[in-house]
């Protein structure tokens, strides 16, 4: 009878248990993302208000650090699960690792994501260095990646009949409080970090005027939008739109 108790109390206690850690994950992801836009702060007023290389050419560029040339991605460049070559110049927020405004490898980690490309564990040495090349078994490619995904959006529109596809800020003073910088993971709906139960519906987000804000807007995780055109992170037109419905 005693061991009937503790079991059904065990079982009540584990999904409160679940969700405490999540929400301290969650926290810790927050946390990261305000420590992005303190960098970013940082760079761009070193660098004459210039924000940092975004490599735009396909959506899930915006995750690349230093593991590529400046203008290409192509073809591929380093061996799975060794150093990044430290000569090659960062991308993205990639920079503030090259620069040393953030040291820390962590911290370009959603706590959240514990396995695949954005893990950071994925980008290990066998002796447990970072950043090293992607170490996936096999890899998915020899890149060097971070969870967040930079896409610092302007507020002025790519065309006026397309609502919410906003051009990419190339200054500092063109971000605005209600478009986005970076964002956690994107990749499939299935693996967006921070969930409630088995269902994706929240998404922490760098905001322009670099407060941390997690976006719950329905429409940026309506099934329908992540089934076209392979999801935002497959298609950028699609990724724009997805960008374009998150609201602070």
């Amino acid at each position: 009878m005693v061991i009937a108790i503790i079991a059904i109390l065990a079982a009540m206690l584990l999904p409160a248990l679940a969700s405490a850690k999540e929400r301290a994950l969650r926290l810790s992801c927050v946390s990261n993302l305000k420590q992005m836009g303190t960098a970013l702060a940082i760079y761009c007023g070193e660098a004459n208000d210039t924000v940092p290389t975004y490599m735009n050419n396909n959506p899930n560029q915006g995750f690349y650090l230093q593991a590529v040339n400046a203008t290409t991605v192509s073809p591929p460049t380093g061996t799975p699960g060794t150093l990044v070559d430290p000569t090659l110049p960062g991308l993205n927020h990639g920079l503030f690792l090259s620069t040393k405004i953030i040291t820390s490898g962590k911290s370009f980690y959603c706590p959240s994501c514990k396995t695949g490309i954005g893990a950071y564990e994925t980008y290990l040495t066998p002796s447990g260095q970072w950043p090293a090349y992607d170490n996936n078994s096999p890899p998915d490619n020899p890149f060097c990646r971070s969870t967040y995904n930079f896409c610092p959006q302007s507020n002025t529109l790519t065309d006026p009949a397309k609502p919410g596809y906003y051009n990419y800020a190339t200054k500092y003073s063109q971000l605005n409080a209600s478009r986005v910088v970076m964002t956690d993971f994107i990749d499939t709906l299935a693996t967006i970090p921070h969930r409630s139960g088995n269902s994706a519906s929240a998404m922490n987000v760098l905001w322009g005027d670099m407060h941390v804000h997690t976006s719950t807007t329905k429409a940026a995780f309506d099934q329908a939008l992540w089934s076209l055109n392979g999801g935002p992170a497959a298609d950028q037109t699609t990724f724009q739109q997805f960008l374009g419905l998150l609201q602070p």
